[in-house]
């Protein structure tokens, strides 16, 4: 009997491990990101991705960036004059709140909102002869991630203030 139970033992461990041995040679390709890894930048085409957005920037001159940013500017002033208001303070408007609620994109999208036509055209005026000149020293791209980078400092020394004073 104990014969029986030891061969019945080993028969299920020669079998465990001759389906663990098939399932290791089999390629299980829905475990495998079905993304390429290049799409994002982490692969070994990196450069390659680099150097298309860098030839897309290439189309653009400084005043086509600078129209790009006031047309964007007054577009959003436009929406919180039409769209609905608790939808663009959760989404255009830099708060401790909506940063706690881990709405990390209005760091970025604060920068388009505006308060009244003056804010927005004073704003405008400053964008399109400091911006263009800019751009045309620069170049467009670095124009754009100043801006954007310009929109997080001044988030974040935002929240930072805010924080404190909440305190």
């Amino acid at each position: 009997m104990q014969r029986l139970l030891s061969l019945k033992q080993a028969s299920s461990s020669a079998f465990s491990s001759s389906c663990s041995s098939l399932l290791h040679s089999l390629p299980v390709r829905f475990f495998r990101p079905q993304i390429p890894k290049s799409i994002f930048g982490f692969g070994p085409n990196r450069g390659l991705l680099k150097s298309r957005w860098r030839l897309w920037f290439q189309r653009f001159s400084a005043s086509d960036m600078v129209l790009g940013l006031v047309l964007t500017n007054v577009a959003v002033f436009l929406l919180w004059r039409i769209a609905d208001r608790r939808f663009m303070m959760d989404n255009f408007m830099v708060s401790l709140d909506n940063f706690k609620s881990g709405r990390l994109h209005t760091l970025i999208t604060s920068a388009f909102s505006h308060i009244d036509i003056e804010h927005i055209v004073s704003n405008m005026i400053g964008l399109y002869f400091f911006g263009y000149n800019i751009g045309r020293i620069f170049g467009p791209e670095y124009l754009l991630r100043l801006y954007l980078a310009g929109a997080m400092g001044g988030s974040v020394f935002y929240l930072v203030h805010h924080a404190f004073l909440a305190k």
